[in-house]
């Protein structure tokens, strides 16, 4: 599969899903899986020590959070859908911005970032290495990367297999 046919598919997947997250965003942040993933970021990455990136950002809910606690977030996802929703959600918030991005090819400079925030986004890309390798090149020298990779039990996992054995899939579903 191509790039842009892999990034086109992948997008109208998120686009089609970003209601159904959206309704369960709030609880996954707040009591579910990732109500420990923002606590720690801000053991590691202080709000002053510069900008953040929150890559694979989906409706901005981790995004949010951080800009409320005072850093300057830019938010990044691969599905319209999900930024439209950011976006509405940011109405009033200062310091954070949202836009559509694949996170293996961002707009922005080198070192750039702070600190990098990317929970189960790097094993849904066509090339993960690829996605680090951008992670890396935007981190400032001593930045933080938080990476968040499902793991081998959690079920959505089983959909990311098939590709290392040549079978199409792209994503969670």
């Amino acid at each position: 599969m191509s790039k842009s046919n892999w990034d086109s598919q992948v997008t109208q997947e998120w686009n089609r899903n970003a209601a159904n997250w959206h309704s369960r965003s709030r609880e996954m942040w707040e009591s579910g899986s990732r109500k420990t993933v923002l606590p720690l970021f801000a053991r590691l990455v202080a709000p002053d020590s510069g900008p953040v990136l929150d890559a694979g950002c989906g409706d901005g809910y981790a995004s949010l959070k951080l800009a409320r606690q005072g850093y300057r977030v830019q938010g990044v996802d691969i599905s319209d859908d999900m930024i439209q929703l950011a976006n509405r959600q940011a109405a009033g918030v200062n310091g954070v911005t949202f836009q559509t991005g694949d996170v293996t090819r961002l707009p922005f400079a080198d070192g750039a970032f702070a600190g990098i925030l990317s929970i189960n986004v790097v094993e849904w890309t066509e090339q993960p290495l690829a996605a680090l390798e951008e992670f890396h090149r935007l981190l400032r020298p001593g930045g933080v990367l938080l990476l968040g990779i499902l793991g081998p039990t959690a079920g959505p996992r089983g959909y990311s297999y098939p590709r290392l054995y040549g079978k199409p899939t792209i994503q969670n579903r």
